[in-house]
């Protein structure tokens, strides 16, 4: 049935459209790819960034348990600059009252209240860009082959062998 289908005029230019929409797709999951990817940048992975209370209940957590957010320009070689909310959620977290951080300070002006080992990990590159292309990739042929399946199936009444299967046969 496609043989007769191939001999007109209108089913050649749904064809040609078809092949147009799928290198544009093509192409436009390449820019996303390498737009989302490069250049890399650095990230903080909250949930293997570890919290150690030093006084309290001396309890061990990760940030995103805590609700504690910051960003690598915030890490420092003194340790994590963290806002007056975030150290309240640390006093809080490690059972430290006001009064008690007080009485800290009062005996050691330089104590930390907490060990904040944070882990800092690339984002995106070739790792990134291969992952978002390939996931890309595979949405984009399943869609299409939907298509192509759907029209064949409307004009010639049975469905076609998927391209894939006709593409594995030849080996």
């Amino acid at each position: 049935m496609e043989q007769k289908l191939e001999n007109k005029a209108w089913y050649r230019f749904v064809k040609v459209t078809f092949i147009i929409l799928f290198l544009s797709g093509l192409a436009l999951i390449i820019f996303v790819a390498v737009d989302g990817n490069f250049p890399p940048y650095l990230d903080v992975n909250l949930d293997k960034t570890t919290i150690q209370c030093d006084y309290g209940n001396k309890s061990m957590f990760t940030a995103q348990e805590a609700g504690i957010y910051f960003q690598p320009d915030d890490i420092t070689s003194d340790g994590v600059n963290l806002s007056d909310y975030q150290v309240e959620r640390l006093l809080s977290r490690c059972n430290i009252t006001a009064q008690g951080f007080l009485n800290i300070l009062k005996i050691d002006k330089n104590a930390r209240l907490t060990t904040i080992n944070p882990i800092v990990e690339e984002i995106g590159g070739l790792k990134g860009f291969g992952n978002d292309f390939g996931l890309g990739v595979l949405i984009l042929v399943v869609i299409a082959e939907i298509v192509r399946g759907v029209f064949l199936y409307i004009f010639s009444g049975h469905y076609p062998v998927p391209l894939v299967f006709k593409l594995l046969s030849k080996w």
